[in-house]
């Protein structure tokens, strides 16, 4: 088994249950990549007059990450760190290439704050480790803020990150219509020169936005010679927009929609692709003659009269058979069966295929016998000219690009190649589905999305993709890992496990991790100082130090361009067509959420023979998969989580070493036999409340294993890890307006600006000190659920003791003015405790004593015994006191902060929506083009399908219903069962399904109640 201990990351990630440590000078370096980016950085009271880089500090300007708004490069310190961003565009951000290294001491508590309420991310980062802490922040507004925040547990720590905006924006940009440069739109004339001479000008002008005619079909020919084109060939655009407005383009084989390279702020939106001639046909099986390899069929009308011909294409070139599922379905399985030539057999539209005996080296008769055996039904054959040839859309080395509501009919070859790309890209709601899936069975020709060293994870949502669509990966998330040669100090000589050098992608300030050759123990991981390519394909990396125990042959993976952080979520594919769409994940950090997969082989690939890398952390929630002819295979994963999810005939295979394999509340569906195999030194978990076929009881009768592995059925030791006594939806952490102390002995002198607050009791007199502190709380809303004020103490002379919070009804006194004789009075005690010892933090809970509704709040510190000991002031910055306050979010809370004149069912801003519609789905009720989250409704197979957003405080006071009736004029409403839900920054998002098959007609209503 691996070495958990020395782990990078994992798929169990510890959460800080309560916002602890203090706030501290900003020690950062700042790169502003964009003039007109609208993000700026907004220091603390407390933060320092200096916004230059530290001389430990390392930029990375080798490597130029366009959608980067700063970069955090800190160097070691034991100090609490916390840096806060004000936004200044609408959209997605995120943070990426994060890490925090804890080098000595305890762990280090990361936390990741929206608008200072609201924590989004906690996590421990362990002792002697490198923790990646990468996120994604959706849906920000101007003026909202970004904080992360460093504390360390008595340890030394470095961390770096970079936020990106990944949102395309085009405020004030010109437009150029494609009419005013000619484009026809009758589907007829070549448009593809008025189009690109548009984006020609949009470019020129310094970005732009190129409208098309939504009611018009544009025909995109170009060049015939073959030569593969694309309409929008965008090498290098900035700035640019295609809006599409529903437009047709018609594109000509083998050519491309669009080809990106070095490309920022650009999207592509509103589109529907499809090619016209049709790259492949397909026909009716007529006869299989197995002894001479030939196949033939009938082409119906709806195609062109084939080509015939010998193929003299370079690329692979095979048909596809077809075997249905059962008689008339349009879903089953096939097989590839290259194709030597094609010939007519009688009539122009009865062809002969003539099957080589061998294809790249494999023997083609047991393909046609398998066809024949099983009584293929249909076959499909490329164009002899068009087919197989490279038509994909192509996102390379890019950021902050988006393609958006873009539907494509048919591909010809591989439909979308996204590689090296150095910021956040972004695939909504693109499909790829077939107009008439009734009579065709494929839409492309080969795979899907090749998703491939990114530095930054893409985000794939709401796409609906036809079941063999792709027929092998509908996406291959990867990379390729690399091979030392030879160590000389810090310097390691690397060759890639296969395919081309990479040596650019590594860059300096780069982390890397070190594995034994089988990937089984990490060694450690180090960052890089510096690349130098040597003889092909090897080259040289220097590291500032290289782990223990590295030598020739272990594997080396680049951290920074595993697509880290890559989300897919809310997106299905059907079952229609030949099967075997899949995806394949050989990656970091990848999540799938709230997916609905049919006809559809999910994998987590290790390979030898493609240089991959063995999947880490990868977590699979509410989502379903089901393949009556695919598969469920583990390779070899460091990592993964199924939770919440429905696995319809589909047994698990999880095999060669897969380590920390778990499954949590995973339904079982239309199982006849095991719903899981383990073999191979592998480990898996199984807990929550997993079914088979509905029942809980007697799993382990239904998951075979060897005598290598392991099989437990009962969640991990920690699972869900052990986490502090946490906030309910937000959490505030106070720093004090003023404090001081004051003293008996000296009872006309202040100390409001020293660097510590003292306590000490003297029976004597002369001797005694009380601390005071002032709070202001008018940023906090709603009940005050905890409070806890923290100081760290910094001097400690004498022993023993006790310390008590006391309340202090008059906010009046002056930082700078408080003394012995006029300090306020003292209220009453609300909790005490021991000083502790010099670097500890002390806490007093005075929960009852804070009131939101009242803006400020002080309180004193008395000590009952004769020690000295000092905490931090707020004029210490790294030691300063803190007020943690938990609050609910209450509906009146909500409408505090907005200062609302109308009750629940009134309507502030005058937008149609009433107050508690916008509270319950996260609209703003002072802006009337804010209206908060829409419901969606759309069909999916022989389903109704509705989404919706709740808030997920279960604080909130609301009461979300959902319910459904045939007839509206009987008004009998049925409510209906939660759906599956995907929770995300204090909202969940859920899916209902509501089967239609037979219906008529169907009513639903959602609704938001307050309690």
């Amino acid at each position: 088994m691996m070495n958990r201990a020395m782990r990078e990351h994992r798929i169990l990630k510890k959460a800080l249950g309560s916002a602890v440590g203090s706030e501290a000078p900003h020690r950062f370096c700042v790169r502003t990549a964009l003039p007109n980016s609208g993000v700026s950085f907004r220091l603390s009271p407390n933060a320092g007059k200096s916004l230059s880089c530290m001389v430990a500090c390392m930029l990375l300007t080798a490597f130029d990450v366009h959608s980067s708004v700063y970069e955090v490069d800190q160097p070691a310190t034991a100090d609490t760190n916390q840096w806060t961003y004000t936004v200044g565009e609408t959209g997605d951000y995120q943070i990426g290439l994060a890490w925090v290294e804890t080098q000595s001491g305890g762990d280090v508590a990361v936390e990741i704050f929206k608008n200072g309420l609201e924590r989004i991310k906690a996590l421990y980062a362990p002792a002697g480790e490198v923790t990646r802490f990468e996120m994604r922040i959706e849906e920000l507004y101007p003026g909202d803020e970004i904080a992360v925040k460093l504390t360390p547990n008595g340890s030394t720590y470095r961390a770096g990150y970079q936020i990106a905006f990944g949102t395309p924006t085009f405020d004030d940009l010109p437009v150029f219509d494609v009419a005013t440069y000619g484009a026809v739109g009758d589907g007829v004339t070549d448009d593809m020169a008025a189009i690109r001479a548009a984006v020609t000008d949009a470019r020129n002008a310094g970005g732009g936005i190129v409208r098309l005619d939504g009611s018009k079909t544009y025909r995109s020919i170009g060049l015939t010679d073959l030569t593969v084109e694309r309409l929008f060939d965008l090498n290098g655009a900035h700035d640019l927009k295609i809006e599409g407005n529903g437009a047709t383009i018609l594109l000509h084989p083998p050519d491309g929609l669009a080809g990106l390279h070095d490309c920022e702020n650009v999207q592509i939106d509103g589109l529907r692709i499809d090619y016209d001639p049709i790259p492949y046909y397909q026909g009716t099986i007529t006869d299989i003659n197995v002894a001479n390899l030939t196949i033939d069929i009938d082409v119906p009308e709806r195609y062109p009269v084939p080509m015939v011909g010998t193929n003299s294409n370079p690329k692979p070139f095979f048909g596809r058979s077809f075997v249905p599922d059962y008689p008339g379905a349009r879903s089953g399985w096939g097989d590839n069966i290259y194709v030597e030539s094609t010939a007519v057999n009688g009539d122009p539209r009865s062809i002969r295929i003539q099957v080589p005996t061998t294809a790249n080296g494999v023997p083609m008769q047991p393909r046609v016998q398998d066809a024949y055996d099983n009584n293929a039904t249909e076959f499909v054959v490329p164009h002899l000219l068009y087919g197989h040839r490279d038509g994909a859309t192509k996102i390379h080395s890019c950021s902050r690009v988006k393609l958006s509501n873009l539907h494509y009919v048919r591909m010809a070859y591989f439909w979308l190649s996204i590689q090296h790309n150095t910021g956040p890209i972004t695939l909504s709601n693109v499909d790829l589905k077939m107009t008439e899936p009734e009579t065709e069975l494929l839409a492309s020709w080969r795979d899907g999305m090749h998703i491939k060293n990114g530095r930054w994870g893409i985000l794939i949502e709401n796409g609906d993709w036809d079941g063999a669509a792709q027929y092998d990966d509908t996406f291959a998330i990867y990379t390729r890992r690399q091979v030392v040669v030879s160590v000389a100090g810090n310097k390691v000589t690397l060759k890639p496990s296969v395919y081309d050098r990479e040596s650019w992608l590594w860059q300096a300030g780069d982390w890397a991790s070190f594995w034994s050759a089988d990937q089984e123990t990490l060694r450690g991981m180090a960052r890089v100082v510096s690349v130098q390519d040597l003889t092909a394909p090897n080259y040289e990396v220097t590291f500032e130090s290289v782990p223990a125990g590295v030598s020739a042959n272990d594997v080396v993976l680049h951290e920074e361009s595993l697509n880290r952080g890559t989300l897919v979520r809310n997106c299905s594919t059907s079952d229609i067509g030949t099967e075997t769409a899949s995806t394949r994940l050989r990656g970091t950090d990848m999540r799938f959420e709230n997916n609905h997969f049919d006809d559809f082989s999910f994998r987590l690939e290790w390979s030898s023979t493609y240089g991959t890398p063995r999947a880490r952390d990868v977590v699979v929630e509410n989502s379903y998969l089901s393949s009556p002819e695919g598969s469920l295979v583990l390779d070899r994963p460091l990592g993964v989580l199924f939770k919440n999810c429905v696995i319809d005939g589909l047994e698990a295979q999880v095999r060669q070493g897969a380590d920390n394999v778990y499954f949590d509340g995973v339904v079982w569906s239309n199982m006849t036999g095991n719903i899981m195999d383990v073999v191979s030194d592998s480990h898996v978990w199984i807990f929550g409340n997993t079914t088979r076929n509905g029942s809980a009881s007697g799993l382990s009768a239904h998951v075979s294993k060897d005598g290598s592995s392991t099989v437990t059925y009962a969640a991990p030791a920690g699972y869900p890890d052990p986490v502090p006594p946490g906030p309910s939806d937000f959490s505030h952490a106070l720093g004090p307006v003023a404090d001081s102390y004051v003293r008996d002995g000296a009872a006309s002198e202040n100390y409001g600006t020293e660097e510590y607050l003292r306590c000490k009791y003297d029976s004597g007199g002369n001797f005694t000190r009380q601390s005071y502190l002032r709070f202001d709380l008018s940023d906090v809303h709603g009940a005050v659920k905890r409070a806890v004020l923290r100081l760290k103490v910094v001097s400690v002379n004498g022993s023993g003791d006790t310390h008590t919070a006391h309340g202090v009804d008059d906010d009046s006194w002056g930082e700078n003015a408080i003394t012995w004789s006029n300090r306020p009075a003292l209220g009453p005690p609300f909790t005490s405790a021991a000083h502790g010892g010099v670097g500890d933090w002390v806490e007093f809970d005075v929960t009852d004593a804070v009131d939101a509704s009242d803006d400020l709040f002080s309180v004193a510190l008395v000590s009952d015994g004769s020690a000295l000991v000092g905490y931090g002031s707020r004029e210490s910055i790294s030691n300063a006191p803190q007020l943690v306050v938990q609050a609910s979010w209450s509906y009146g809370a909500w409408s505090n902060q907005y200062q609302l004149a109308q009750g629940p069912d009134g309507d502030d801003d005058l937008d149609g929506r009433s107050n508690i519609e916008e509270y319950a789905f996260g609209g703003n009720p002072t802006n009337e083009l804010d209206t908060g989250s829409a419901l969606e409704l759309s069909l999916s197979g022989d389903n109704t399908v509705l989404v919706h957003a709740e808030r997920t405080a279960a604080d909130s006071g609301l009461l979300y219903t959902v319910e459904s009736t045939d007839n509206l004029v009987s008004n009998i409403w049925a409510e209906v069962d939660p759906g599956s839900a995907v929770v995300s920054n204090g909202w969940k998002t859920v899916t209902h399904f509501f089967p239609t098959l037979g219906k008529d007609q169907q009513f639903l209503r959602l609704k938001a109640e307050l309690q």
